[in-house]
């Protein structure tokens, strides 16, 4: 751990990004790098090296940053129930792998809960939340399955609000006033990142409806001059309605213990070589069940390595080396990406969906002749 106070200036196409580092439990540049949004709204990305989306990453080392993170909330005292929200897409399975492995270190009564852009049928909508920045603003939250994770949805001492890494505090402040509105008897709230970089904590501390305490890795503040002569490409079509008809399971509706998953055969359908490279990716929000498969894969011997695809576009340059553009897999019609990742770079490549149908346009296994793996192929226990 270093407690001692650095600087960086990271110059990009669309501006001058200052950082000032006021503590780092892990080193900055082991945690990210830097690109351009291709977005009016914020003109610079910060690019996680350990959340396995935009960089692929060993399932190992996302693991250990879920668990740095679990010591510190479990450390905190929480009192229970304790609601863990994760905050789409990007953050879905950090969200969850910090929740399991909260409940490896003995935290009880809890649930994990993630919000979606997905319009779901049958589905009852527990509330909605803004998020200015994003391509995309709207976020949801559905209400729980079961009667027991309905409890601890409604009636929670503790919010655990996780995101990849915080600028502003803008969105989780929005949804913390939202869930207020459902559950005024919130005693503390934790801001959980691998990043954190509150300009004007106090603020966002006045604006929460209960007591903070904020849980990462690396602390400090940034200020952003952005570029006069820089303009953005103009993606207002981004913004259209999102998919419809994914599966209910794995996060969107509540998980009160950590997946199962039977990979049983798995390597043997697959037939996967111990002497290859693979590739697992997941898609979109659907994150974490895949990180599970390539974890276990992991621990078997093989050569690992973990991504996921996105809807945020982002331009080619800094840490962004190479873009494949594709449609989405439910809808075939809303762009999404994958970045740095060729076709020929890893000897074998699996893509899980979390759809049982998808779009013919949809077209990313073939550009990597890739293995399409629907949620049919694993076992899962989807029990709370």
């Amino acid at each position: 751990m270093s407690s001692v106070a650095a600087e960086r200036t990271v110059e990009l196409p669309s501006g001058i990004l200052r950082l000032e580092l006021t503590r780092q439990d892990w080193a900055l540049d082991d945690l990210c790098g830097f690109a351009v949004r291709a977005n009016p709204k914020r003109g610079f990305l910060f690019v996680s090296k350990v959340l396995g989306k935009h960089l692929s990453v060993p399932p190992s080392t996302m693991k250990r940053t879920y668990e740095a993170l679990a010591e510190k909330v479990t450390a905190s005292n929480l009192p229970g129930p304790v609601l863990f929200i994760a905050l789409a897409e990007t953050a879905t399975g950090l969200g969850q792998g910090v929740f399991e492995a909260s409940l490896e270190r003995g935290l009880n009564d809890a649930l994990f809960i993630h919000t979606t852009r997905a319009h779901l049928e049958d589905a009852s909508v527990a509330l909605n939340f803004q998020e200015p920045h994003s391509h995309a603003t709207g976020h949801l939250i559905y209400r729980p399955d079961d009667a027991q994770s309905q409890r601890i949805f409604a009636e929670a001492k503790s919010l655990v609000l996780i995101d990849d890494e915080i600028s502003t505090g803008t969105t989780l402040t929005n949804l913390a006033q939202s869930y207020a509105q459902l559950n005024a008897n919130v005693e503390h709230i934790a801001l959980v990142s691998l990043t954190d970089w509150l300009s004007e904590p106090s603020e966002v501390e006045r604006k929460m409806p209960a007591p903070l305490t904020r849980i990462n890795l690396s602390q400090g503040r940034y200020t952003f001059d952005p570029n006069p002569s820089f303009r953005p490409p103009d993606l207002s079509y981004e913004s259209r309605g999102q998919t419809v008809g994914v599966s209910r399971d794995y996060g969107r509706f509540g998980k009160r213990t950590a997946l199962k998953i039977d990979i049983e055969g798995v390597l043997e359908s697959l037939n996967l070589s111990p002497d290859e490279s693979v590739l697992v990716l997941g898609t979109g929000e659907h994150l974490h069940l895949p990180f599970r498969l390539a974890l276990d894969i992991e621990r078997r011997g093989y050569n690992v390595h973990f991504q996921s695809t996105t809807r945020s576009p982002i331009l080619e340059g800094e840490s962004i080396r190479s873009i494949l553009r594709f449609m989405d897999p439910v809808d075939g019609t809303t762009p999404n990406y994958l970045y740095n990742v060729v076709r020929g770079q890893y000897g074998a490549v699996l893509i899980l969906y979390d759809t049982p149908h998808v779009h013919p346009d949809h077209d990313l296994p073939a550009q990597l002749g890739a293995v399409p793996i629907l949620p049919t192929f694993l076992e899962t226990s989807c029990a709370s």
